[in-house]
């Protein structure tokens, strides 16, 4: 039984490749041209994929959120009263979303424009500009 799982693994594994380094090379062991294309448009661009929106700089409920209880607990330590204390809270929180949202439009154009210089430098070198 364990020689036939053993096997069977095996086959599977022949079959789909054991890793990426079989697919990335030719038969004589040297990487592709597109890898060393990709490479290098990777090292001058800084282009390793989208990043999620969640790790992106700036988003408005996180900066809303941060700013209105920062501010409220100034107003907290400064004495004001609680109806002070809200209004404080709300207009911080105004702000923290603009702020936010400016933060993650500039964090989503400069993802944007390291895409675009990734995708110029990988064109030029796979036709043989560079």
């Amino acid at each position: 039984m364990k020689k036939l799982i053993l096997s069977a693994t095996l086959i599977v594994g022949y079959s789909f490749g054991f890793g990426s380094a079989a697919v990335a090379q030719t038969q004589y062991g040297q990487p592709t041209r597109y890898d060393q294309c990709q490479q290098r448009a990777q090292q001058i661009s800084g282009y390793y994929g989208d990043v999620p929106d969640r790790y992106l700089d700036g988003g408005a409920l996180r900066s809303a959120a941060k700013r209105a209880n920062t501010v409220g607990a100034i107003a907290w330590l400064a004495g004001g009263n609680k109806k002070e204390i809200r209004r404080a809270r709300k207009k911080a929180a105004k702000r923290g979303a603009l702020e936010g949202a400016i933060k993650r439009a500039i964090a989503k154009d400069k993802q944007r424009k390291k895409r675009e210089r990734y995708q110029f430098e990988i064109q030029t070198c796979m036709s043989g500009g560079r």
